[in-house]
């Protein structure tokens, strides 16, 4: 399955539980997920990251992209100080509210435009309370395969 699963769809978490199901529903099925820059930037919100190989912090994700952080309004609330680059671009909102030229509408909260995917979990946009709502066990499995 080619990924961006949660890219501005409002049944995100529809999804995600679909694809975390099939496993188990076809057990005999070789399943491949390859996750997109929404997927990354969502683990990425959620911690399920690991650590830079190298050694280096997540925190040092955020050096070359820095100059964007007002502009793109980064995620500041809970444990960003230990967040990748895409997981606190995920969870922000974008402060100048222009048109996307892709699809010719306005961002719907984030660079990302994350808000659907927070609502389909039944929570704020950038809300921590997110992380709460997501059976962390299934996803982590998930994430940890495709990751």
């Amino acid at each position: 399955f080619l990924g961006d699963y949660c890219d501005r769809g409002p049944q995100t978490r529809q999804v995600i539980d679909f694809l975390i199901s099939l496993p188990e529903k076809h057990p005999d099925q070789t399943h491949v997920f390859l996750a997109g820059n929404h997927d990354l930037a969502f683990a990425g919100f959620l911690g399920l990251l690991p650590p830079p190989s190298n050694g280096s912090a997540l925190k040092d994700t955020w050096n070359e992209f820095e100059k964007s952080e007002e502009r793109e309004g980064w995620y500041e609330g809970e444990s960003f100080d230990d967040m990748h680059v895409q997981g606190r671009r995920w969870g922000g909102t974008i402060k100048f509210q222009f048109d996307s030229v892709a699809f010719g509408v306005k961002y719907n909260g984030s660079i990302y435009d994350a808000r659907t995917t927070f609502e389909s979990y039944g929570v704020p946009h950038g809300s921590s309370g997110k992380k709460n709502a997501i059976n962390f066990e299934s996803f982590s499995i998930w994430s940890y395969d495709i990751f």
